[in-house]
């Protein structure tokens, strides 16, 4: 059921990221669909309560390529954003936007993204619509899964809930968010151990995957 919605006027909203007390949104509108007014693009902090822009700076990218910032993920103190055309993911000063530092995104399609414990899960909106679990330092690719929806799927937002990743399909004809389960979500010690996850976070799923095993209905 839907709890609660606000209305962030005047930006489209693309990719969504939480630091605790804020939203933070992506829009690359005027990049894809030029001519159609909308404002240059940009990374935004948003009221959660009423949707105010309290903060907005020109997102990281290649001007020449066209700035496409898509996925947006808070590690505690930093954010991080992904520049699809560019093909790189960028950790920001969230003060100003400040590029930090920068590594390869793994794949043309890099969407939606989220940081836990050192590593980073990206999601591929491409065909391939694979899942990607990256180091956060290096780019270095830890291990990768099918995403759920199957071949020709796309695999765009992500999230985890302290116990299971949750992956949206934006298959047209039949679009889910799926609850996928993951055998090791350290890489064997290379990312720190997830947070326990609060009872009733999360009550609902679709279908159950894993990287070691074939996704099965629930």
């Amino acid at each position: 059921n839907v709890v609660s919605s606000i209305t962030v006027d005047g930006i489209n909203s693309d990719e969504l990221a939480f630091d605790g007390q804020h939203l933070w949104i992506s829009d690359h509108t005027a990049t894809e669909m030029p001519g159609m007014g909308a404002p240059p693009p940009g990374i935004y902090r948003i009221d959660r309560k009423d949707g105010s822009i309290l903060k907005s700076f020109a997102p990281p990218g290649d001007d020449a390529k066209g700035k496409f910032p898509m996925g947006m993920a808070w590690d505690g103190k930093n954010l991080w954003n992904i520049d699809t055309y560019d093909g790189k993911i960028y950790r920001l000063d969230p003060a100003d936007g400040s590029v930090l530092g920068s590594i390869p995104a793994p794949a043309s399609g890099s969407c939606g993204m989220m940081h836990l414990n050192g590593c980073l899960w990206v999601s591929d909106a491409s065909t391939d619509g694979l899942i990607y679990h990256l180091d956060a330092a290096t780019g270095e690719v830890l291990s990768t899964f099918p995403g759920p929806g199957g071949a020709g799927h796309q695999a765009t937002g992500i999230a985890w809930d302290g116990t299971n990743l949750w992956v949206h399909d934006e298959q047209v004809s039949d679009p889910r968010i799926y609850k996928l389960t993951v055998a090791d979500p350290t890489e064997g010690g290379r990312c720190a151990p997830p947070p326990v996850a609060d009872a009733g976070i999360m009550d609902a799923a679709v279908l159950d995957a894993g990287p070691d095993a074939e996704a099965t209905t629930s």
